[in-house]
């Protein structure tokens, strides 16, 4: 998002220097690039909520599907041979079954973390692009010291391009951590680093 859009700053810029007079239109194009930045916005926040959606549920897949029958397997091997698991499967159970729900609680917990991490990342990047499209615009309507702030609008967009997030590594990590079946202190530690990494 961030990355199209501060290409189309600095040619309005250009535009505005070229000019020896600024058409009124030119008010008009900076409204409708905020708009569509905001737009963009909204469906990238959009898109990753949808993405953490989905893996809210891989992880609810993964404990039912991978992790539980592992731990299961795990756990009759322990089982005394004197033990008539039959009889003692509800007992069983009742042992297991806060141990499964606190590691998927501590994974959702830890992925939903991940998301407000990312949100707000996003957040800070359009925060910076909608202010420099707020400066342009005023400057637009007051064309006052053109050369001094266009350069200071230069250096906030400019800065914007390699501040995007990966959609892509961010799920590839999301993978990773769902389906690691280890410690899950390290597995939500690694989620931790993975993502602050995609971040900086």
């Amino acid at each position: 998002m961030i990355s199209r859009l501060k290409y189309i700053l600095p040619f309005a810029f250009f535009f505005m220097s070229c000019s020896a007079t600024i058409p009124p239109q030119s008010i008009d194009l900076s409204n409708a690039i905020s708009e569509e930045g905001r737009r963009m916005h909204d469906i990238n926040v959009s898109l990753l909520n949808k993405l953490f959606e989905k893996k809210r549920e891989d992880i609810d897949t993964f404990i039912r599907d991978e992790y539980t029958p592992q731990y299961l397997e795990a756990f009759n091997k322990k089982i005394p041979a004197n033990i008539d698991y039959e009889a003692e499967l509800p007992n069983i159970l009742k042992a297991i079954t806060p141990e499964l729900n606190s590691r998927r609680d501590m994974m959702q917990s830890a992925l939903e973390n991940q998301r407000v991490k990312l949100v707000t990342k996003l957040e800070k990047d359009y925060y910076v692009y909608e202010n420099a499209s707020i400066r342009l615009r005023d400057l637009l309507i007051s064309a006052v010291n053109l050369d001094k702030e266009e350069q200071i609008l230069f250096e906030q967009v400019n800065g914007l391009s390699g501040d995007k997030i990966d959609f892509n590594k961010v799920e590839n990590a999301i993978n990773d951590f769902i389906i690691d079946g280890g410690d899950i202190s390290n597995n939500i530690l690694n989620l931790n680093n993975s993502i602050d990494e995609l971040t900086k």
